[in-house]
């Protein structure tokens, strides 16, 4: 096989007379402004039966993290969606200063003008993800927004978890381009969320997991959190879905001058919306593999299957205008009938 990458490109589907039944998801973020995007972005997704929300203690403090995601699911009427924060740490924290965006969030007043919903569950975030999977009548796609801590922990304690996986979508590593990992002792080569983790991703990576797709920094970096984005939803601000999105990504506008690197992507609303639009970006088959510790700890780089490396699809060739587009069109709530 070598190190050999095709490139898959995105193909057009016919409707189905008949509707297909809702896709079971499981959705896990780790609290970041552009994870409660993806959040909504799932909610209000048809095609999709949201089966519940682990919040993985990471680019966050978990206790606001979770507030809002419940007062999220309220807004969108799914307050019964169960929801629960993980208790497993990474060894490489996040930032303190990114963590604590959070309570700007929660402060937001679309946010604390609803009622915070009870909880549903006395599982933790990683228990959550397992039962939910584990009974799911069938098989049930995976969204994870953070590190790959929680799904890690659900195989090694469940392994026949795997069997009813359909697929992972990560937003996660970086694999033909730098990372964004500007850190004492590391060489820049990783992404974020799988640097907190290293062993959580490669675990996951080669757990048999049937089809793993993957919004790399490959892709994320042609999705910056614009100017024209963010006003896009004034014309909409009435809608508290897009109060609250536009309000959140507003709050990113300082970020190059505040930490001097790279702007704020769209990491994570890239990676949901794709399950709204297949058609948003092409595909590339490659065999990678994930660096566990050391200088270059998380990094995701192209390794052929013979010496270890494992089959994903990475996205690449990202439609920004229509990614836009739909942001604007999909991040409102639907239409009372």
């Amino acid at each position: 096989m070598g190190t050999a990458v095709r490139l898959i490109r995105p193909h057009h589907r016919m409707e189905s007379p008949e509707p297909h039944p809702p896709e079971p998801v499981f959705f896990d973020h780790d609290g970041g402004i552009d994870d409660f995007v993806a959040l909504l972005f799932v909610c209000l997704n048809p095609s999709l039966k949201l089966l519940g929300v682990s919040v993985t203690p990471a680019d966050c403090i978990g206790g606001p993290a979770l507030e809002v995601t419940k007062k999220l699911l309220s807004i969108v009427g799914l307050k019964d969606v169960p929801t629960s924060e993980g208790t497993l740490e990474g060894v490489n924290p996040f930032p303190y200063e990114w963590r604590i965006e959070v309570h700007k969030l929660a402060l937001m007043p679309v946010v604390t003008g609803c009622e915070c919903p009870p909880p549903q569950t006395i599982l933790s975030g990683q228990e959550l993800m397992a039962k939910c999977i584990l009974e799911s009548p069938a098989p049930v796609t995976v969204v994870m927004t953070g590190p790959l801590t929680n799904l890690a922990w659900c195989i090694q304690q469940h392994p026949k978890i795997v069997k009813n996986i359909s697929r992972l979508v990560w937003m996660g590593g970086a694999v033909e381009v730098p990372g964004n990992v500007h850190q004492q002792h590391h060489d820049s080569s990783a992404e974020w969320n799988s640097f907190w983790d290293p062993l959580s991703a490669h675990q996951v990576i080669h757990a048999g997991i049937p089809e793993i797709r993957i919004f790399s920094l490959d892709c994320t970096n042609s999705v910056p959190v614009s100017d024209e984005l963010i006003r896009g939803f004034g014309a909409q601000w009435r809608d508290p879905v897009s109060n609250f999105v536009g309000g959140a990504w507003a709050q990113t506008a300082d970020w190059t001058l505040k930490n001097g690197q790279d702007p704020y992507y769209a990491w994570d609303a890239l990676t949901a919306a794709w399950l709204l639009d297949r058609d948003l970006c092409s595909w590339k088959e490659m065999y990678i593999d994930v660096v566990r510790d050391g200088t270059s700890a998380g990094r995701t780089h192209l390794c052929d299957h013979v010496s270890g490396g494992c089959r994903v699809l990475v996205a690449h060739d990202v439609d920004c205008r229509r990614f836009h587009q739909l942001c604007w069109d999909a991040l409102r709530l639907p239409p009372r009938s």
